[in-house]
């Protein structure tokens, strides 16, 4: 909780509010509640709120979002007590705003009682931003108050990731990769019309950056790093070893790229790890495995399917050597920085590895072929003064996405530039 703020919750009809006694001028839109034992996307939107408000005065800070009908929303809301106030309502299911051109994919996330609330926060508050957390959060750009500056947070470039996934299903069936190409195609023209009407639109990484310069015909794209707190991850990973021959991977598997880096990996990277290192073992931590993965990658040699952990930061840990080989999506993996500041060395494909200033040999292992990823596998779990380097060039490329660095740039970047807060 903010320093010297007194708190109360309390429950209203099917919304959670918190309220904090202080003052404040931006609302934050989002369609996620940070989920428990992953530290991905959503969680780490709120944890790049999380450190606008302990580092600057900036007065009231509001969120309005959407969530799962039977989620735990009062342990998660509890999460969020850096909010001034915090109005949570359900998905909908399926289409209720009526506003035009919503793609058929982000129906579920639509709220008729949140978009209410957010236009009663317009009319009654006075508010020098509205930032929209990830692109379908931009459906309740209609219900904003005109004069108000907006922000679009983009964390990754969506049109992109459905694209690449109908390319393919095309190898599988032919129906599948059109209704994939319609999908990605929806979102494109989505992302556009309300891309258009926000001042400032902000990603992750150069690549993204790229992809909506060249989208949208605008020079003025910004890109923000990734914010980590290598102090914090460090404490909660404290006294915890690296074992041997361990290698891991983590991330919610409700998110496809994270199938694709699995199903790519252990096909064809970790079968040339095992032929080279016998003794190797992998891990996989992180929500939202299905029965049908567990039956895919279960039968693979010296793989253990851990799941969801309480305390992802010292299951990480425990691995002497992190992989992240991912091959498909955008933004930028936080896992990678994660494993950076926890003190373990990374193996990962060139996407990977995007949005992070490492190169192979510093910082990381890049590669983005089977044999490449498999060899520095190897060599770091065999020899010390490699992964002592690596580790070392690693910790120092996590101080470039330093909290309070990336807060500056941040509110300088939309007009909202302050002096950090003195306790």
């Amino acid at each position: 909780m903010r320093a010297g703020h007194e708190r109360s919750k309390f429950l209203q009809g099917e919304g959670a509010v918190k309220q904090l006694r202080s003052r404040a001028d931006i609302l934050v839109v989002a369609s996620f509640l940070p989920a428990q034992g992953t530290h991905g996307g959503a969680a780490q939107m709120y944890n790049f709120w999380r450190n606008i408000a302990q580092f600057y005065k900036l007065g009231r800070l509001h969120l309005a979002c959407t969530s799962a009908p039977g989620e735990n929303r009062r342990e998660l809301v509890s999460r969020l007590d850096f909010f001034d106030t915090v109005t949570v309502e359900n998905h909908s299911e399926g289409p209720s705003l009526g506003v035009d051109g919503i793609p058929q994919r982000f129906n579920r996330f639509e709220s008729k009682r949140l978009a209410q609330a957010i236009s009663k926060i317009c009319d009654s508050k006075t508010l020098s931003l509205v930032s929209f957390e990830m692109a379908m959060s931009l459906m309740y750009l209609p219900y904003t108050r005109n004069g108000v500056p907006k922000l679009a947070f983009l964390h990754e470039a969506l049109p992109q990731r459905f694209m690449a996934a109908a390319k393919k299903d095309y190898i599988r069936r032919r129906s599948e990769y059109r209704a994939g190409m319609d999908m990605a195609m929806q979102v494109r023209a989505f992302e556009c019309s309300a891309l258009a009407k926000c001042d400032y639109v902000n990603c992750f990484s150069e690549s993204d950056k790229s992809f909506y310069s060249k989208l949208l015909e605008r020079s003025d794209i910004g890109v923000v790093p990734l914010v980590v707190d290598p102090k914090r991850i460090r404490q909660s990973a404290r006294g915890v070893e690296a074992e041997p021959l361990v290698v891991s991977f983590s991330g919610a598997f409700t998110h496809s790229p994270n199938v694709d880096a699995m199903d790519f990996f252990l096909s064809r990277v970790w079968p040339l790890v095992r032929e080279r290192c016998p003794g190797a073992r992998f891990r996989i931590f992180g929500n939202g495995v299905s029965e049908a993965l567990r039956e895919r990658w279960g039968t693979a040699d010296a793989v253990t399917i851990v799941g969801h952990v309480k305390n992802l930061y010292a299951a990480v840990a425990s691995s002497r050597v992190v992989v992240v080989p991912v091959v498909s999506g955008s933004g930028v993996r936080t896992k990678l920085l994660e494993a950076l500041a926890i003190g373990r060395p990374v193996v990962a494909t060139r996407l990977g590895a995007d949005g992070v200033d490492v190169g192979h040999g510093r910082g990381a292992w890049i590669s983005s072929n089977p044999s490449g990823l498999a060899e520095g596998i190897c060599r770091l779990l065999r020899e010390d003064e490699l992964w002592q380097k690596i580790v070392a060039d690693g910790k120092a490329a996590v101080t470039r996405h330093d909290a309070q660095r990336v807060a500056t740039a941040f509110l300088a970047s939309v007009g909202l530039a302050r002096e950090p807060a003195v306790d």
